[in-house]
């Protein structure tokens, strides 16, 4: 569990106001940090770990779903849509670079690290191949990141269980990206 003090409640649904959805029984609700310590809710700032296929579809499902949101609009919108902040590529800044442009995604790293630092990213979305997994998602948690792994969630269960058990230590939230 996040600890309150630190984290303020953020919907993990845009199309429902958060008052209805934290009175409604099975509610879903993800705490992201707010910019000043206030109680107002804001839009979920996403950074993509990989630039291939996979992240590229991500980046269109939100798109599609939300349509594409200008970085600049106030943190505290609550009617905003989720927004994609920054992206990463292992391979090189170039790659990265053009992903960031063919997605309206208003940065771009040639690390994971780098992007793992910026401190407008709240949630990172996993879309790096299969072998990776468990030293991703390892990283993004260790950076106080919500994490969203593409499925397979982990190579086998034992990464999973690690996985899991470093989200809960962390008071992170992790799933797997079934979307």
């Amino acid at each position: 569990q996040i600890h309150p003090s630190k984290f303020q409640t953020m919907s993990s649904s845009f199309s429902t106001s958060p008052e209805s959805l934290a009175s409604s029984p099975g509610s879903t609700l993800l705490r992201v940090p707010t910019d000043n310590g206030s109680n107002k809710i804001r839009s979920l700032r996403w950074g993509i770990l990989g630039c291939g296929r996979v992240s590229h579809d991500f980046c269109l499902a939100v798109h599609s779903a939300f349509g594409i949101r200008d970085a600049s609009a106030p943190a505290d919108d609550k009617t905003a849509p989720p927004v994609i902040v920054a992206c990463a590529s292992a391979s090189s800044a170039s790659s990265a670079s053009s992903f960031a442009s063919r997605h309206s995604i208003p940065r771009s790293y040639g690390s994971y690290s780098a992007l793992l630092a910026d401190p407008d990213v709240d949630v990172v979305y996993v879309g790096t191949v299969h072998r990776t997994r468990l030293r991703d998602a390892t990283a993004v948690i260790s950076a106080g990141k919500h994490l969203v792994l593409e499925k397979p969630f982990a190579l086998n269960y034992e990464d999973a269980v690690a996985i899991v058990a470093k989200a809960r230590e962390a008071g992170g939230f992790c799933m797997e990206g079934m979307w």
